[in-house]
């Protein structure tokens, strides 16, 4: 019987990374004298994971080191005790359907409810199984227009920014939940976005936006006009695919990706200085090395970073090399070939064909399954704008009878058809070219 089969199954698709490339992009600057002066400081080395987290997309360290609170998005708000060497952390959990959360000034949380349309403001230092409640705002009746798939806030100006990322833009709002201004729309140029995922502010009231889908970093001035960019898709050290966090704390920039698995570090201008985390080989890899990282979050004085792992169902604490940045910048270097697993969400299948997603690549794989053992028969499309090219990936369907490939493309506005010419007699090869644009509609 025939059947389609979409699942999130996880394949791996195996592909070399050589980093001796990557290590002459690393800038070379001259270390200080270590008789002369300290190391500049550095975060990054290993501390300790925490696992068994569900859905967590954003972790968030508490002020003081009193805990870590983790938004389990669409779900609840977990807070966690410091973790101990003896002891397992007791946990809180306030239930709602949370999309986005901040630390206030001052240590209060807050988060925004996507269904009531409100903030709600908590006090997680107050003891007890339940916190208290301080306040709720909420914007039934103070703006014009519902708030659109927010996934990211932070405070400002005693009132909130609120990333809207389905609508591609901006929102800031006063206490109150009244509007004061908003920035970004659709695309590719200055001040445009292109599914924003994060934002975060630094002591000048500067924005700082996560560009996701346009691999980029965008600042703006505290009035909401543009002022620069810097980042294009890469894998080398300075080079952004698919941002996913911010942090601002002091005069850096922490940056989580979470197709090249690690986090990047900037200076406020975005000038790069080296990066932290190296991909997992396998699942639940971890002890520094990092899967698909949804957030990245810093501590007040840098001395401690949480990375939230989604796909690996737990957070990574990480803090400062004891030999500064020259030893985070030597230590974070693969010394040799590394072989990295990659793994898509989008898959579908029918007959003796499969076709799955490789989202690092912006790529399609082809396998023939009639076997014990699946066989790659064909890769096709690449990331980019063009009409046999793929921005981001929405959904994917195999028709196995007419060997056709149907691909939705979010980043483009797409909806593309591919003809697989394979005939099904012939002993099973590699054909680069199997897979042919037969239409494409904007």
């Amino acid at each position: 019987m025939l059947k389609t089969l979409t699942s999130t199954l996880l394949i791996p698709v195996v592909c070399l990374c050589f980093s001796a490339a990557a290590r002459a992009m690393v800038p070379q600057e001259r270390s200080e004298s270590a008789d002369q002066s300290p190391p500049v400081p550095a975060l990054g080395e290993f501390d300790r994971e925490k696992n068994g987290i569900m859905f967590g997309t954003r972790a968030m360290l508490l002020p003081g080191g009193a805990g870590t609170a983790v938004l389990r998005t669409g779900r609840s708000i977990l807070l966690i005790e410091p973790l101990s060497d003896e002891d397992a952390p007791s946990e809180r959990e306030i239930s709602g359907t949370f999309t986005a959360a901040c630390i206030l000034p001052g240590g209060m949380l807050a988060a925004f409810d996507d269904v009531s349309q409100e903030i709600r403001i908590w006090n997680p230092a107050l003891e007890g199984p339940a916190l208290r409640e301080v306040s709720r705002i909420r914007f039934d009746r103070t703006l014009d227009e519902p708030l659109v798939d927010v996934v990211d806030m932070a405070p400002f100006q005693g009132g909130y920014l609120l990333v809207e990322r389905g609508a591609h833009r901006v929102r800031a709002l006063d206490a109150e939940g009244v509007e004061r201004f908003r920035f970004g729309r659709k695309g590719g140029d200055d001040g445009a976005f292109q599914f924003p995922g994060a934002i975060s502010v630094d002591d000048q009231d500067r924005i700082y936006v996560v560009d996701t889908d346009n691999h980029r970093i965008q600042r703006f001035t505290a009035d909401g006009d543009f002022d620069t960019a810097w980042g294009r898709r890469g894998a080398f050290p300075g080079l952004l695919t698919s941002p996913t966090g911010i942090d601002v704390v002091g005069d850096r920039i922490y940056v989580s990706e979470a197709l090249n698995h690690r986090v990047s570090v900037f200076d406020l201008d975005g000038r790069y200085l080296y990066q932290w985390g190296m991909h997992a080989m396998i699942p639940r890899q971890g002890e520094g090395r990092i899967h698909y990282p949804a957030s990245i979050d810093v501590d007040e004085n840098a001395m401690r970073a949480v990375v939230a792992e989604p796909f690996e169902r737990r957070i990574q604490y990480f803090k400062r090399f004891s030999g500064g940045l020259d030893e985070a910048r030597a230590a974070q270097m693969p010394s040799k070939q590394d072989i990295r697993s990659h793994f898509g969400p989008f898959i579908s299948g029918e007959d003796d064909l499969l076709v799955m997603g490789e989202p690092e690549t912006g790529s399609l794989a082809v396998f023939d399954v009639a076997g014990e053992t699946g066989v790659n028969i064909t890769v096709f499309t690449n990331h980019g704008s063009g009409w046999d090219d793929l921005g981001r990936l929405g959904a994917l369907h195999l028709d196995g009878p007419e060997q056709m490939v149907y691909v939705s493309d979010l980043v483009n506005d797409r909806l593309s058809c591919w003809r697989l010419q394979r005939e099904r007699d012939v002993t099973i090869r590699y054909d680069p070219f199997m897979a042919r644009l037969t239409s494409a509609v904007d």
